[in-house]
């Protein structure tokens, strides 16, 4: 039929394939206008298992004739692996399966999948045979429906599409067109060994061929039905289930013969699948299963019961038998004169979904090319409430996307607002967001965002009717704000006495209660406790302890997520008590590391999505000017990321490590000391929220964060911790910089307001005293991550003032002679070398946003004032590296990257989108 091609989408940087059709398609006006208007039908059929297809056309080549004839082509998804065709030749030589029953199960499941959505609308395949079958790389937790195997993920290929032969008198459909059928005179006698090719014949599909569809009958979506027989009979058996030595004698078998049984050719079978198989391929359409929903029902019954005698709708005869002959029930109850049974029975027909639930899929959506998921401390996923649309975080601004067509946009007004904590209106029209110290709203469609109040530092959002929900975190409860603008009020306020932290509120009964989840005190985010309080006794239950992220889902079930799993239990509305055991449901959750959030949405018609995230293990490395890497020889842990969570000390001989504590996805840990020589790690802190060390300039002691005070404890381990100065009441900051060399001060990136995390200023503040502090660079930006020349003249910083993050660099201590830019094109983590001649900071790919990809040097020229070179790159990150590194006094660079790196995942951002994820909840966790 043509010529298939891989090529690049210049205009959306995209890998794609590109079928070029037969002239003879686009000479045909009336065939051609046909293939137009089924493109446009299947391009609508947004499935995870139906390949998509992006465009099609009709143009003449460049410099072509002008009596040539245009080209008709379709510009398609690009797929990697191979076809099921080239799966099941392995064994044919064999005359067996290549293929176990759970992997054809596992891949039957999908294939029907993809039928039924296209024939829910309309369109029939007509060409189903394992050459239009494409198996790609597995999801990441493999299957659900193959217990032990890992399935290979499905595309379906060329629904209808290729399938235009010339008019044939003996089949002409109702616009006049063929249905690509021929007669049997039509035939030649040839030898067949394997689907047939030749010009003349029927191309490639006359092996899976429903009789109905031989004989130029009318062809229906029971064609495909026999279709999926046949190729599933030939996963199960690796033989197919009509042969013959010619074309006359391949149709005769499937006009006349029946296949040997599955279970005759491959015993282990069972006895369902073969029954299943067998009645995919009777003659009769009317005898054979009637739609492909029901086939996935009874599929997903057989993978999850493979040794079950009958299926769930066995009502005392064969199962199968009574779910598929489902015509002559009422006359056997008439018969019978039992008015209940054709009560039952007609009930029983009016509610498929008691037989046949929606089926459980999932795939993957990956972010375009240059983007990265910004903000990922915080939530940065939502869905609108009908399934249909995705909201995320990326670049510093929201992007929308159309489930039902696969586009992505940005929502115009958002770019350069850094937002989080996205929710859509119960209407599905808005979105609200945090960004900069507001709640915001903004219509899916872009405009410009509209403020609705001054909110700091929410933990989680909801939007209930004509109020939306926010866990604040100074000062600590949970507010809310009219969904038309209006000051915030307190609705559930939380003890910050006690240091409780609220997170992800979520209104019950009406508005009557409000579900949140609790950290207390020294807890982790992983330790706190899901609560639910009364709003009009203030009296507060707690539901759960040892989770984040709780919410109430409409099947009744609370779900809530520990390390990086979604656990789910049954939930009673009315008692506001849970009502069973918690059961993991999803594991590989990407988790907010200060704020607890589950990377994770769902919309009331059943779909989820998440992003996933990878273990938390992770190890430290050495790379030198020349590239070259050394991994150490320190066991994998959760080593924090951020320059600020590891420093070498003077000597070059110990670094100073935050580490997660063991089931800690919170942002702080502990304080490490790794002895590079021994290879040994030291525990130092003991609080379980300790966080950037900093070392004393004589190498004899570590600073760090610790629940809101600033503490230093000798490098050897002995004695108890001091304080760095004395402070009253709870000390907010974000983040430790150097002591100077004199060791008399301390750099503090500090937020504007003590009730707020927003934006920091750069404060300097004495060692040993009474806790005064005074601003060093105070503008209204954000400035962050102070480093020091050894020289002790010169401050470097990191500052959004220009839009993104910059390294700047000013005179020390008088910050007010000077300032110069640094860096460019982004920067972040300024890090003096120990010579004072080097200024290396980290950048982005992207331009300043994401992750960072290189680490860059700027030459420095010492000297009564400041003169810098240009900017080079040094060496590329690590595989899988964060924004965490450090330099030693030999001039190597330690870098923080995973315990374990898959380059594949990592390459893009990705979402995954569970569809019908209600259906598994029901199967899982069953609620009343």
């Amino acid at each position: 039929m043509g010529e298939v091609y891989s090529a690049r989408d210049t205009r959306l940087d995209r890998m794609v394939a590109i079928k070029v059709l037969a002239t003879g398609v686009a000479e045909d006006s009336t065939t051609r206008d046909r293939f137009e208007r089924e493109a446009r039908v299947i391009s609508s059929l947004n499935h995870p298992n139906i390949c998509v297809l992006y465009d099609v056309g009709c143009e003449r080549p460049t410099g072509a004739a002008e009596d040539q004839s245009p080209v008709e082509f379709l510009v398609m998804e690009y797929l990697e692996g191979e076809t099921l065709a080239a799966r099941l030749e392995r064994g044919a030589d064999l005359a067996s399966p290549s293929l176990t029953v759970s992997e054809a199960v596992g891949i039957a499941i999908q294939i029907a999948n993809a039928l039924d959505r296209a024939h829910r609308h309309g369109i029939v395949h007509r060409d189903l045979k394992p050459g239009n079958v494409m198996l790609t790389r597995p999801a990441r937790s493999g299957a659900p429906h193959a217990s032990g195997s890992t399935v290979p993920h499905v595309k379906l290929l060329d629904f209808g599409l290729a399938r235009f032969s010339q008019k044939s008198s003996s089949a002409e459909t109702k616009d006049g067109v063929s249905d690509g059928l021929v007669s049997l005179a039509d035939l030649t006698m040839q030898t067949v060994s394997s689907p047939l090719t030749t010009k003349g014949t029927i191309l490639g599909t006359l092996q899976y061929m429903a009789p109905e569809q031989l004989e130029g009958k009318h062809v229906d979506a029971r064609a495909d039905i026999f279709a999926f027989g046949a190729v599933l009979y030939e996963m199960l058996t690796g033989r197919r289930p009509f042969e013959g030595r010619s074309q006359a004698s391949v149709i005769g078998a499937i006009l006349d013969h029946h296949p040997a049984p599955v279970t005759s050719l491959q015993p282990n079978t069972p006895p369902l699948l073969a029954e299943l198989v067998a009645r995919c391929l009777v003659k009769d359409p009317e005898e054979r299963w009637q739609s492909s929903r029901d086939l996935v029902a009874q599929l997903e019954w057989i993978a999850a019961n493979p040794g079950a005698a009958s299926s769930p709708a066995d009502a005392g005869t064969a199962g199968m038998k009574v779910a598929t002959r489902t015509r002559w029930l009422p006359a056997l109850a008439a018969a019978l004169g039992a008015a209940t049974i054709t009560a039952g029975v007609a009930t029983w027909a009016r509610s498929p979904k008691a037989l046949s639930p929606e089926p459980v899929s999932r795939f993957l959506v990956e972010l375009p090319e240059g983007q990265e998921f910004t903000r990922a401390g915080r939530h940065v996923l939502a869905m609108s409430p009908d399934g249909t649309r995705l909201v995320y975080v990326a670049n510093r601004q929201l992007y929308l996307r159309n489930l039902n067509d696969l586009t992505t946009t940005a929502i115009s007004g958002t770019a350069g607002s850094d937002p989080s904590e996205p929710t859509f209106s119960p209407d599905g029209r808005f979105v609200a967001f945090w960004s900069n110290g507001s709640l915001k709203k903004v219509p899916i469609a872009g405009g410009a965002p509209i403020t609705l109040s001054a909110v700091d530092n929410p933990f989680g959002t909801s939007w209930s009717d004509d109020r939306i929900l926010l866990a604040q975190q100074m000062p600590p409860g949970i507010v809310e704000v009219p969904a038309n603008s209006g000051p915030p009020k307190m609705l559930a306020a939380v003890d910050a006495a006690k240091q409780e932290l609220p997170q992800s509120p979520q209104l019950l009964r009406d508005g009557r209660a409000v579900l949140f989840t609790l950290r207390t005190g020294n807890q982790v985010w992983d330790d706190a406790s899901i609560v639910v309080q009364d709003l009009t006794s203030d009296r507060r239950t707690v539901l759960v302890t040892g989770g984040t992220d709780g919410h109430v889902l409409p099947t009744g079930h609370l779900v809530y997520a520990r390390q990086s799993t979604l656990f789910v239990t049954p939930f009673d509305a009315t008692t506001l008590t849970v009502a069973g055991t918690a059961v993991p449901l999803q594991q590989d959750v990407a988790m907010g590391g200060f704020s607890g959030a589950a990377q994770m949405a769902w919309s009331n018609t059943g779909s989820l999505v998440f992003s996933p995230g990878a273990s938390q293990d992770r190890a430290v490395v050495w790379v030198d000017r020349q590239g070259r890497s050394e991994r150490t020889p320190l066991p994998p842990r959760p080593y924090q990321t951020g320059s600020s969570q590891m420093r070498v000390s003077p000597d070059g001989t110990r670094v100073a490590l935050t580490i997660f504590s063991e089931g800690n996805s919170g942002g702080s840990g502990d304080i490490w000391l790794w002895e590079i020589a021994r290879g040994t790690l030291t525990r130092l802190s003991f609080t379980s929220r300790s966080a950037s060390p900093v070392w004393t300039p004589d190498g004899k002691r570590v600073c760090y964060a610790s629940e809101r005070s600033l503490l230093c404890q000798a490098a050897d381990g002995s004695g108890h911790p001091q304080p760095m100065f004395n402070v009253s009441g709870p000390f907010a900051f974000n983040g430790l910089g150097p002591i100077t060399s004199d060791g008399r001060s301390i750099l503090i990136a500090r937020p504007h307001r003590q009730d707020s995390l927003s934006e920091s200023d750069i404060m300097i503040a004495e060692m040993g005293s009474a806790g005064e502090m005074r601003p060093l660079i105070q503008t209204p930006a954000n400035e962050t991550e102070p480093s020091i020349s050894p020289d002790g003249k010169w401050i470097a910083y990191t500052s959004g003032e220009s839009g993104r993050d910059e390294v700047f660099v000013r005179p020390f201590p008088d910050v007010d002679q000077g300032r110069w830019q640094i860096s460019s094109d982004g920067g972040i983590r300024p890090t003096w070398a120990p010579t004072g001649r080097e200024l290396f900071y980290l950048q982005s790919a992207s331009a300043g946003f994401g992750n960072p990809t290189a680490l860059v040097s700027v030459p420095v020229q010492p000297g009564p004032t400041f003169s810098s070179g240009r900017p080079a790159v040094v060496t590329k990150l690590p595989a899988g590296a964060g924004s965490g590194f450090a330099v030693a006094p030999d001039g190597r660079f330690l870098f923080n990257v995973p315990a374990t790196f898959d380059a594949a995942q990592a390459a893009r951002a990705q979402i995954v989108v569970v569809q019908n994820w209600f259906t598994e909840l029901q199967q899982r966790v069953p609620t009343r």
